[in-house]
């Protein structure tokens, strides 16, 4: 009866398909429990357990370890990045295939003793707390919960300009933007925000808004429950 599309790039790319029609299609964004991300406590205590104190800024992204969410590139980006601030860190979140050649590529890049690979995760909201700028470099994405998560947390967000994270995320209003595949320019909007606490907390506060003002779980399930009540009453209440 309807096709719910998450955001509206994968409609776009519906209707382009012939998967969805205007008639069919409805738009549905994700809705996340916000509350679970904010006020989780202190941060300290997880950095101290992984050997990071308060002078570290530390770098972090949550995803399976594949090619389309780009780890490769956030490495890439974060050995300049290095090389310029000693006092910078990494935390890669999740597993995958990619796992043996992500730890390798660390390795060959001399950067594998700030880069921690932390497997799949029951606390993000707790290691959210503990990052201080979220990256999500991925080569295309629907709607990216990860970066709706970090946004709840109150995290700035380094993406890729693409797909569904530019449906969310506005390049200097409430994240950094940068092209796919660019090791460069991801590396130089990795040491702007090194730079710039002041940028940083501009772009926490923005992009936490941007959550909390239209990507709640609350939101999502009163758009479903509508829709469905549309359908049935519309199939069976006639009869």
């Amino acid at each position: 009866d309807k096709v719910i599309c998450v955001c509206l790039s994968d409609y776009r790319k519906g209707l382009e398909a012939g998967i969805v029609n205007k008639k069919k299609g409805i738009l549905i964004q994700y809705g996340i429990e916000k509350e679970r991300f904010q006020n989780i406590g202190r941060r300290d205590v997880l950095r101290t357990k992984y050997g990071l104190n308060e002078s570290i800024i530390l770098f972090g992204n949550v995803g399976r370890l594949h090619v389309q969410k780009g780890q490769r590139y956030l490495l890439e980006a974060f050995q300049a990045v290095k090389s310029k601030y000693p006092n910078v860190h990494v935390w890669i979140i999740g597993e995958g295939e990619l796992l043996c050649e992500l730890i390798k590529l660390a390795h060959d890049l001399g950067i594998h003793d700030s880069v921690q690979f932390l497997g799949a995760r029951t606390d993000i909201p707790e290691i959210l707390s503990a990052m201080d700028i979220f990256v999500l470099p991925s080569l295309w994405e629907g709607q990216p919960i990860s970066i709706m998560e970090a946004g709840a947390a109150g995290k700035p967000v380094i993406a890729t300009n693409i797909d569904g994270i530019a449906d969310i995320l506005i390049d200097g209003k409430n994240a950094l933007l940068v092209p796919v595949k660019d090791s460069n320019a991801l590396a130089a909007a990795m040491m702007r925000m090194v730079e710039d606490s002041g940028l940083r907390n501009h772009l926490s506060v923005s992009v936490k808004a941007t959550v909390s003002d239209g990507f709640t779980v609350e939101k999502m399930a009163k758009k479903i429950g509508d829709l469905y009540q549309e359908i049935y009453s519309m199939r069976f209440e006639k009869e």
